[in-house]
């Protein structure tokens, strides 16, 4: 938390005066930090839990021979990314390992099985796995730094209408207290 405190200045002009921000405790990046929003991640678990049975659906319906694994891989991985874009992080690494299992299971020889028998098939889930990983950790962070990036706007925006205030003349120091307070999520001011 942040807390306001008021201090005075001297006659020497040394900064003992005005107000001043101080934080009691540091303000950490933890897993748990607002990244896109519950309900941004609650839309992309919905896409992924939605989506993949119905792209899996979807392709198998589709007439016409095997074309190979590039395009189910591609079509999965397209579907990671957007759940990435729409959820962040967990549900797009949960859409990235059941998109490679269903494409292993339903798609690659021999299929209905999670086994692999071609190099090639091995090193397609392979890439569709670490890059459908990738997307999802740089979208998160991405969301990550966004968030930071709007907090720190506010706390300049706020910052510097305390310091026109101040300069103002206006010295209704419980008033400007508790817009610093409100401002910084601080108990006390």
């Amino acid at each position: 938390t942040r807390n306001v405190a008021r201090t005075s200045t001297s006659a020497d002009g040394l900064a003992t005066g005005g107000l001043r921000v101080v934080d009691t405790e540091p303000v950490e990046d933890s897993a748990e930090s607002p990244g896109l929003g519950p309900r941004r991640a609650l839309f992309g678990w919905a896409l992924a839990v939605v989506g993949l049975p119905a792209l899996t659906g979807a392709l198998q319906a589709a007439p016409g021979g095997r074309s190979g694994t590039a395009l189910e891989a591609m079509l999965y991985l397209s579907l990671a990314v957007a759940v990435a874009l729409v959820g962040g992080r967990w549900p797009a690494l949960m859409a990235a390992v059941a998109g490679a299992l269903l494409l292993n299971y339903y798609f690659i020889p021999p299929l209905r099985t999670l086994n692999v028998s071609s190099g090639n098939d091995l090193l397609t889930l392979a890439v569709f796995s670490v890059t459908a990983v990738s997307v999802a950790a740089v979208v998160d962070s991405a969301a990550r730094r966004r968030e930071q990036a709007r907090a720190a706007e506010r706390e300049a925006q706020m910052l510097a209408m305390l310091n026109r205030s101040v300069l103002g003349g206006e010295y209704d120091v419980p008033r400007l207290l508790a817009l610093a307070r409100d401002t910084f999520g601080a108990r006390t001011a």
